[in-house]
Order: structure tokens, then sequence, then C-alpha cells
């Protein structure tokens, strides 16, 4: 069972760290890509997403972002720091 998300978009670096490192470590996840316009139809109907992302001037969302499924949380703001992805936070993000 698909248990996350992880919100891309094209020519995104750490986008494609994270997938990579996903992978690697053989975790199962759903990708979803802010070029389809379905995703972002669902994202924008998303009160969780709109509260996190977007205001009166419109949306924005930096990816990669990881949505838990269970809570519907959107996580974005730690996953990458200076000396690049923060595996142990992701780690405990994902529990494991």
């Amino acid at each position: 069972m698909i248990e996350f998300q992880v919100i891309t978009k094209i020519n995104c670096h750490k986008c494609e760290d994270l997938k990579k490192w996903l992978k690697l470590k053989k975790i199962n996840y759903e990708e979803w890509s802010l070029e389809n316009q379905k995703v972002v139809d669902k994202l924008l109907e998303d009160q969780k997403f709109l509260d996190k992302f977007c205001d009166t001037e419109g949306c924005v969302a930096f990816t990669p972002i990881i949505r838990i499924q269970k809570t519907g949380d959107f996580y974005h703001e730690n996953l990458f720091g200076l000396k690049g992805m923060d595996v142990e936070y992701i780690k405990k993000l994902l529990d494991i």
C-alpha cells in the first residue's frame, strides 16, 4: 500500500535526488507531477494544500513535497538543507 506521495516538477534536481534515494532504499511511493493537470486540480481541491501553499495572491509550491497519505499533511521545508538531502529527517517523517 502506498503511504505517501512525492510531488514533483520537471527540472527539479532535488526531486530527482529524493526519488533516487527512495528507489535505492526500495521505499514505495506515488509520484504526483505538477505537470499533470489532474494532479494540480486535486491539489487545488485539498484544503491542507491550500492552507500551506496558497494565499489571495496565488499558490507557490517548492518541490519536492511529501504528502503523507494517512494524515493528508504536506512537508517540504526540511527535506533539504545547505548540505543536501536531510536523510534523517526524511526517515523520521516516513517512519522508516
